[in-house]
């Protein structure tokens, strides 16, 4: 009897966790989502930030995949730089600054979902 009560008990436990590391993850998808169209707003790119969205993966463990759905192209050569080519296929020898604007976002990730996460299991 006591070992049913304390299974029962810790699979309460669990499925709390569960639910809680479920929203914080939809929660920490939804900041970062809203990071970048922020950065790409402050950057005058305004047809690139309405792009910006997360999409969840899987089944009963989701995960959650922010992207850029319309200018995913963009992402990489605005994050990085590029050469600068003309229309014709000439390299122009010159380089396009880089805007990193994603990597700062995916640093906060982890402690931005840490925090999220323990708020909602204090709730």
């Amino acid at each position: 009897d006591l070992q049913r009560a304390i299974a029962d008990i810790t699979g309460g436990i669990l499925t709390e966790a569960g639910v809680a590391l479920d929203a914080a993850k939809e929660e920490t998808a939804l900041w970062a989502t809203q990071e970048l169209r922020a950065a790409s707003i402050a950057h005058g790119w305004r047809n690139y930030y309405k792009g910006w969205t997360y999409t969840a993966e899987g089944g009963k463990v989701k995960t959650y995949k922010v992207h850029n759905k319309s200018h995913y192209q963009l992402t990489h050569l605005l994050e990085k730089g590029h050469r600068i080519v003309t229309k014709d296929g000439r390299d122009t020898g010159k380089r396009a600054p880089a805007f990193p604007h994603i990597a700062p976002v995916n640093d906060e990730v982890p402690d931005v979902i840490t925090k999220k996460f323990e708020e909602q299991l204090k709730l």
